[in-house]
């Protein structure tokens, strides 16, 4: 074995540390792939499963679109992907890290699937309502899924689970709403 020095151990953590960001950067890119195909494609399917048979008297409203469920998956991942590669600093301290990957991949659920579940169903001012007065229940449920995100294989999957969990919460919450006494005045 030959000895190179300082200068080949500091080639090889170089070299370790590249890998490393190389695989943590496949990693977001596949994860945000999949979230973005099933916010944008898959949860018009979702929802229409899921109203059909659990809220079928729910009047339509359509106060969402395609380009804005696109816009809302773009913008989201754009802010997620900015604070997750800011939050990588974090590496070094694991707990931390790992505490603020489930905060970042909670606030990631509740922002890009809310959009979507209620986009059919909610006009803009319902929409704006529920995002208001729900936004802790949202954030619950987006918490209660993050740990799914950190599982390999897994997380290619949970973004599915997601949809549906958010899907349910969010139509809830437009027929409490409709239903709400304040309204009918």
């Amino acid at each position: 074995m030959v000895f190179r020095g300082g200068a080949g151990v500091f080639h090889g953590v170089f070299q370790l540390g590249a890998a490393l960001l190389a695989v943590l950067l496949l990693t977001l890119a596949a994860v945000t792939t999949a979230l973005i195909a099933i916010a944008v494609l898959a949860m018009p399917v979702i929802v229409e499963l899921v109203a059909a048979r659990e809220f079928p008297d729910l009047a339509r409203r359509r106060g969402g679109s395609l380009a804005g469920s696109v816009a809302n998956a773009l913008v989201t991942v754009g802010i997620y992907a900015l604070l997750w590669v800011a939050a990588l600093v974090l590496l070094f301290v694991p707990p931390i890290y790992v505490a603020a990957t489930l905060l970042l991949n909670a606030w990631l659920n509740q922002r890009l699937f809310r959009y979507d579940a209620l986009a059919l169903h909610a006009d803009r001012a319902e929409l704006a309502e529920i995002v208001r007065g729900a936004r802790n229940r949202m954030f619950l449920l987006g918490l209660l899924l993050a740990p799914l995100s950190l599982v390999p294989v897994v997380n290619l999957v949970a973004p599915l689970y997601a949809g549906i969990a958010f899907t349910y919460l969010c139509l809830n919450e437009l027929t409490a709403l409709r239903a709400s006494p304040r309204l009918k005045q």
